[in-house]
């Protein structure tokens, strides 16, 4: 079947027969793919493509709603024959409910091709508020940061890790707050029957722990939610290269990351569990999600607490500052220097 690109009008043929799979244009580079059903959903729009899968804005006729529709694609698609596996862990997911955590509705396989329907979330991601407004607020940040610890937390508790959390992977809610997505491919690959031999998630997010082919725990993840903190902190990632030995090497010659020498002027409370949570050696981070939540919450909370310090200080000293200026503009006048002469002279009886 022969599409047309929207973009510029040349025909498109699709791979594999698959039409709802998108393509790219040979003329213009566009994304193609065909309008037709896919699992009871009417594709609308391809919102996102990575190495493993793609995503459209779909509409649900059943829900009567906008949906997310994931779909692993090949050639990801043919590395786990446990299809089994995976519709069991994903439909598992469907049943964890938390506030920070995107909803799933369904999880299945269409054409041999693995996937999930999810809430649709149009506000876009903490990456695409990055790269248009720079670096957040730091009491953002830490709301932000206690938000997907305890959806974390919760998420790890039902045997579900994420593996690959990033600003892209944290979306934002009607509400302000915060969903995490992209648990699809990471249940994907832990059902996969092969060593599919890459190193999971962007390298600068990555952990020291996965960099050097060691055994991952929470912390890894510890880690990695700290990464995307201090790029929503400062706009710079903590470590920097775009090769794994490059990324490696600076890891390994930084002893210690200090994200106020990005952004001076961060609170302590800040620093130090930002800081902490970017440790080398597991053993000086958060040993669970837990204690990590409660960690920024403690910040959150300092820094809120100092806020209002710093303003109820400021307005003191404007006090101060006035009282100040009125008292040396009274010492300059002839009531002042009367009643100082007074006070000079000794009393008589």
């Amino acid at each position: 079947m022969a599409l047309a690109c929207p973009a510029c009008g040349v025909p498109f043929h699709p791979p594999n027969g698959r039409a709802f799979l998108p393509g790219s244009c040979a003329n213009c580079g566009g994304a193609v793919w065909s309008q037709r059903q896919f699992a009871g959903l009417e594709l609308r729009a391809l919102v996102g493509r990575g190495e493993m899968s793609v995503t459209f804005r779909a509409y649900d006729p059943e829900r009567g709603c906008e949906v997310a529709l994931k779909i692993i694609r090949p050639p990801a698609a043919a590395l786990a024959p446990d299809i089994a596996a995976f519709v069991a862990a994903a439909r598992r997911l469907r049943t964890l409910t938390h506030p920070h955590l995107v909803r799933v509705f369904a999880a299945g396989v269409e054409e041999g091709l693995p996937y999930l329907v999810m809430e649709y979330l149009p506000r876009g991601s903490l990456a695409t508020r990055l790269a248009r407004e720079g670096a957040m607020e730091e009491r953002e940040v830490l709301a932000l940061g206690c938000q997907a610890a305890e959806a974390l937390d919760r998420a790890q508790a039902a045997g579900l890790p994420h593996r690959d959390l990033q600003p892209r992977r944290i979306r934002f809610a009607e509400d302000g707050t915060i969903r995490l997505t992209g648990f699809a491919e990471s249940i994907f690959l832990d059902c996969a029957s092969m060593d599919v031999g890459i190193v999971r998630g962007r390298l600068c997010y990555v952990s020291p722990e996965r960099l050097c082919g060691l055994l991952e725990d929470a912390r890894s993840e510890i880690y990695t939610l700290g990464a995307a903190l201090h790029v929503a902190l400062t706009g710079t990632a903590p470590h920097g290269g775009e090769l794994h030995g490059e990324v490696l090497r600076d890891l390994l010659d930084t002893e210690t990351v200090r994200v106020e020498d990005a952004r001076p002027g961060l609170a302590p409370a800040t620093c130090a569990v930002v800081n902490r949570m970017l440790q080398v050696d597991f053993a000086g981070r958060p040993q669970s999600w837990a204690e990590a939540a409660a960690a920024l919450g403690e910040a959150q909370a300092t820094v809120a607490g100092g806020g209002a310090g710093r303003g109820a200080v400021t307005l003191v000293l404007i006090l101060l500052l006035a009282l100040t200026v009125g008292v040396s503009a009274w010492t300059s006048t002839p009531e002042y220097a009367s009643a100082q002469m007074l006070a000079e002279t000794p009393a008589i009886y």
